[in-house]
């Protein structure tokens, strides 16, 4: 085992870092690591494609813009050769981007072994990851499930010890990691809650409360763990993708003015504050008070949040 560097205050605080390099400001960073969760069919694939095209074509997705042009590997453990193809080339039509542009790669379970593709999970694997990941900046493993296995008693911390063997020398070699991985049915990110602990970032997608298949590809972005950013940064958005003949199409606005103007709509309309509440799924006394005075910052901040507790619930309802 290599010595431990023990640092001094002193020390630490006279310490230079070089200057981080933002891939998708301030989301993906050197170094950065960011877990992207939805349940099935919400659009995991497309919003990570999209973040590695803005981050290799030194673009934008939604409001982040990347102001250093990346390599990118994308590890995909599911969806295939064509099924990726037909991703890339629809949102590649919509922005300024040679197709002979090299600085996305990708690895697909079509070409590699018959089909199974080398499990992070796997000790034995991590060298080749390793090596084909010297030259990539921005490394997404689509998805954690797929290229994750069990051995015989294993438990998910056993499973998530062993990638994070991995993903931990991929991060102090400096790359930004997107981890693109599935929702459990109570909605939070499927299994051990260990992953949670070393991530700059979770960002879950979610279908709105007020949802008809005819809307296509909505969902609400959804910032459930921040490191070190706060403001319009991390403001939760509502994000529709549109398919239309120059390729796909991204719209976004901020999930609390989604909400505020959806409240408003319905008391127009004559729905009692209770019935507005059941319809959007949010708590009556969050209605109440964007009726009454408009939603502050944290009411709005805070709606529909798993772990916002509030004593007048009771009374309320």
């Amino acid at each position: 085992m290599k010595p431990l560097k023990i640092y001094t205050f002193k020390e630490l605080y006279l310490k230079e870092f070089p200057e981080k390099k933002y891939y998708l400001n301030p989301l993906l960073f050197q170094g950065s690591l960011m877990m992207l969760y939805a349940s099935p069919g919400i659009g995991k694939t497309f919003a990570a494609l999209g973040m590695a095209i803005a981050a290799a074509s030194k673009g934008t997705f939604l409001k982040w813009r990347s102001e250093h042009e990346c390599r990118v590997l994308y590890v995909d453990g599911e969806m295939g050769d064509e099924a990726i193809k037909d991703r890339l080339e629809k949102q590649l039509m919509s922005i300024d981007f040679a197709y002979k542009n090299e600085n996305i790669k990708i690895i697909s379970p079509d070409e590699i072994n018959g089909g199974e593709i080398p499990q992070i999970s796997d000790v034995a694997t991590h060298n080749y990851y390793l090596e084909i990941c010297k030259d990539r900046d921005l490394i997404i493993f689509d998805n954690y499930g797929c290229l994750t296995s069990r051995q015989s008693r294993d438990s998910d911390d056993d499973v998530w010890e062993r990638s994070w063997k991995l993903l931990k020398k991929l991060r102090a070699q400096g790359k930004a990691i997107i981890i693109v991985h599935h929702a459990g049915k109570a909605g939070a990110q499927l299994g051990t809650s260990k992953k949670e602990q070393p991530l700059n970032w979770m960002i879950e997608l979610k279908r709105p409360a007020i949802y008809e298949p005819h809307q296509g590809a909505r969902f609400e972005l959804k910032f459930t763990k921040v490191r070190g950013v706060h403001g319009n940064d991390v403001e939760n958005l509502i994000v529709d993708i549109y398919e239309r003949d120059n390729g796909i199409n991204w719209e976004w606005k901020g999930l609390e003015n989604e909400i505020e103007q959806r409240i408003h709509k319905m008391k127009e309309v004559g729905m009692t504050d209770r019935q507005i509440a059941e319809e959007i799924g949010r708590p009556l006394f969050l209605v109440k008070s964007v009726l009454k005075k408009g939603a502050t910052e944290i009411d709005i901040k805070d709606i529909g949040s798993s772990n916002y507790y509030d004593e007048t619930e009771k009374e309320l309802f």
